[in-house]
């Protein structure tokens, strides 16, 4: 579980990596270009509008890994919380089963113990 999520961390960290060197590529080669066109803003806010979504989807996405992490951890919790029910109820059937054989036993050595005397009273 562990190793799964370090390897998801990984993945993730290396596509935010990839993701940062692209759009740095993009807002660099936007900020060289001259702006053509009366509809368009300049270039350093497009760079900065583009900066902005970018830090809110690492930001989301950083949240997102932050959930996954609780969520795996608590249902690691709950898989050990399962677990040690589990055991409990086997020892506990395990403890009902020796007493059972405990008693089997002695009742036996009881019926044995007197059979050998009636055989004691007949000779």
């Amino acid at each position: 579980l562990a190793a799964e999520l370090e390897r998801m961390r990984h993945t993730a960290a290396e596509r935010a990596d990839q993701l940062s060197r692209y759009v740095d590529g993009v807002v660099e080669s936007v900020r060289d270009q001259p702006v053509r066109g009366s509809g368009i803003a300049a270039s350093g806010e497009v760079a900065d509008q583009l900066t902005h979504r970018i830090d809110v989807m690492k930001s989301e996405v950083s949240e997102q890994i932050t959930a996954l992490e609780k969520r795996i951890e608590t249902q690691g919790e709950d898989l050990r919380l399962r677990l040690r029910r589990a055991e409990e109820a086997r020892e506990h059937a395990s403890a009902v089963v020796r007493k059972d054989a405990e008693r089997v036993a002695a009742a036996s050595e009881r019926r044995t113990a007197a059979a050998q005397e009636e055989l004691k009273k007949r000779f």
